[in-house]
């Protein structure tokens, strides 16, 4: 299943982590402080101004599309997680939800009614701070 990417949110994603990448130790970490809390003081000044044009849930967004299109082979880095995430992404897809929007509004809030309970057992165990590393992680290694 491909989704619409946003180009606008992609190529700002590319500048931001390629700066991350360059100047930063644990670029992964920045990015999961910020996708948590919304708050673009969590991140480095060269940063923070490229982010202030664009709304976290859009680099969510972005990071999970990339995730759910990538190849099955692509890099994970907690299978844990990436079981998680492909389950919940299937039970959603199956009562017709939106696979992309629902799992946002549960990774910004942390409110897990935005997972149909069928696939709430499946988040009980994800730290939300090491699914935004590993959506990271994941991008960049694609």
């Amino acid at each position: 299943m491909a989704y619409a990417k946003n180009p606008y949110t992609k190529e700002m994603l590319d500048k931001v982590f390629s700066v991350l990448n360059k100047r930063y130790h644990c670029p992964e970490s920045y990015m999961a402080d910020f996708l948590k809390s919304g708050d673009t003081d969590t991140l480095p000044g060269p940063v923070r101004r490229v982010v202030r044009t664009v709304d976290a849930d859009d680099v969510v967004e972005e990071l999970l599309k990339a995730y759910f299109d990538g190849p099955q082979t692509s890099y994970v880095k907690d299978q844990e997680i990436k079981d998680s995430l492909f389950g919940i992404r299937d039970v959603l897809v199956e009562k017709g939800y939106n696979p992309v929007d629902q799992p946002i509004g549960y990774l910004r809030t942390g409110d897990d009614h935005y997972i149909p309970s069928k696939a709430r057992p499946l988040t009980y165990h994800l730290d939300r701070y090491e699914v935004f590393k590993e959506l990271y992680a994941s991008y960049m290694a694609s």
